[in-house]
């Protein structure tokens, strides 16, 4: 998924440096690597940072910012949006490609009488932490998409939000319709007759290219690997030790039998996965923290600490002191060969 949200959340709340590393801790990404970030990074690091968002920032945070949002936070999804025709083929371009954005949600048009509903459903099963944050900021996307379309504030709309949130007060600053909450799915509830209406920002080229790399983007998580991608993401997602199985399959929407069958599918396991994800962590912890193996052994979900050991030996050839030490060795060594370097 696009990388500039992340970046846009950041930029908004991480305000001081404090802030900054809360914002990202357990995401991958060190403060200092921001700038170098890709395009794209993953569901679960989008995740993970909203979990940390939430523990910071003031409530109403995401509909804070979300009212700032503009096409461009959305890649080239938003740009396929702005360009298309009509309204009407924005709203159908979202729905056939909203998941590209965000692989957690997908977009659905609903006719009800004379009413439109463009409604938010999820792919996957999310804490209501993670997912009224992102429900605001589609929401509000959705609101600020189809104003920009209309060139006017779209009064005599509706809004509903499946969760009440404690600060659902809040709402009435940021929609321009009336709000209501607890409905079975989130939707901007809009007139039919606005569908038809010609975008003025309408353009063909620059339409036909997004839609052609949002086609791309989509065969690409049709394919057998996506399943152990999102394995792979609500793993890194979870915490240090993972997360178990059952709660995975229940996250996904799938049984257990299902999710071992469709990673079997893709050439791996659950167990490899979270194999790979304990070890990635190992290094880490090793080579950054202070921690004894017992306490990184505790964190990576291992109840009898030489159970890590012997893990580290699998995954290393050594034990977690040697790899430590190794590890810590290594700038230390790359620093003398390049004093040698400059003294030569």
């Amino acid at each position: 998924m696009p990388s500039a949200y992340f970046k846009f959340v950041l930029e908004q709340l991480g305000t001081t440096r404090a802030l900054r590393e809360a914002i990202l801790e357990g995401t991958g990404v060190a403060p200092a690597n921001v700038a170098r970030l890709g395009e794209e990074i993953t569901l679960g690091q989008q995740l993970r940072q909203t979990r940390n968002a939430n523990a910071v920032a003031p409530p109403g945070w995401a509909l804070a910012i979300s009212a700032h949002l503009g096409s461009a936070t959305h890649g080239v999804l938003g740009f396929g949006a702005v360009s298309a025709p009509t309204l009407r083929d924005t709203l159908e371009l979202l729905v056939r490609y909203g998941h590209v954005r965000d692989p957690s949600f997908g977009f659905h048009l609903r006719n009800v009488g004379r009413k439109v509903r463009i409604e938010i459903h999820e792919r996957l099963d999310l804490l209501d932490e993670e997912r009224v944050p992102l429900i605001e900021s589609f929401l509000l996307s959705l609101q600020a998409l189809v104003e920009s379309l209309l060139g006017r504030k779209i009064e005599g709309t509706k809004v509903e939000v499946s969760a009440r949130p404690a600060h659902a007060d809040l709402y009435r600053r940021y929609f321009s319709g009336t709000v209501s909450f607890g409905t079975e799915v989130s939707a901007l509830v809009v007139p039919d007759s606005w569908l038809d209406q010609p975008s003025p920002f309408a353009d063909p080229t620059l339409h036909r290219v997004s839609v052609l790399k949002l086609e791309a983007m989509a065969e690409r998580l049709k394919g057998r690997r996506y399943t152990a991608a999102l394995v792979e993401e609500l793993m890194a997602s979870g915490g240090q030790g993972g997360r178990p199985l059952e709660e995975v399959a229940r996250r996904l929407a799938v049984s257990n039998r299902t999710l071992i069958r469709r990673l079997r599918e893709a050439g791996t396991t659950y167990r490899e996965l979270r194999d790979a994800h304990r070890r990635r962590l190992a290094t880490e912890l090793l080579a950054e923290s202070s921690l004894t193996a017992a306490e990184i052994a505790y964190r990576l979900g291992y109840e009898d600490a030489s159970n890590f050991g012997k893990a580290c030996h699998r995954w290393f050839g050594r034990s977690p002191g040697a790899l430590r030490k190794q590890r810590r060795e290594r700038p230390r060594q790359r620093a003398r060969r390049r004093h040698t370097s400059i003294g030569r």
